[in-house]
């Protein structure tokens, strides 16, 4: 999957929504969790916002990676970016986060995150 964006970047092309998401979780599948950082903050670099290449979608796989790594700085630290480029957290987001808190011990914050999602209007599965 990773060869695939290379190939379209060679091709003057950019990657669809959908297209990142599935080398994102390729990643998270394969463990490698410093790539998904790396193409998420690629997106972000470009102007993904601007171009509709971000979505909580690429977050939440990004943030599912280092999750199975047991990275919850980085699962932390990628919610806060979701929430600055000005996307909403879904059930996804929060789950990603709060089993990363867990798994890193930090169960202040897993019920912190818990109370929070519990708290959003509309927040549905």
């Amino acid at each position: 999957p990773l060869a695939l964006l290379s190939d379209l970047a060679a091709l003057g092309l950019r990657a669809s929504v959908i297209t990142q998401v599935a080398v994102t979780s390729a990643c998270e599948n394969g463990r490698q969790w410093r790539k998904a950082l790396d193409l998420l903050a690629a997106a972000v670099h470009d102007g993904g916002a601007r171009q509709g290449l971000l979505s909580c979608a690429a977050f939440n796989a990004a943030m599912s990676a280092c999750e199975k790594a047991m990275q919850w700085e980085w699962s932390l630290k990628l919610l806060s970016e979701l929430r600055e480029s000005m996307l909403r957290p879904d059930s996804i987001t929060f789950s990603a986060a709060v089993t990363a808190c867990g798994q890193g011990r930090r169960w202040e914050l897993a019920l912190q995150l818990l109370d929070e999602a519990l708290s959003l209007p509309g927040l549905q599965s």
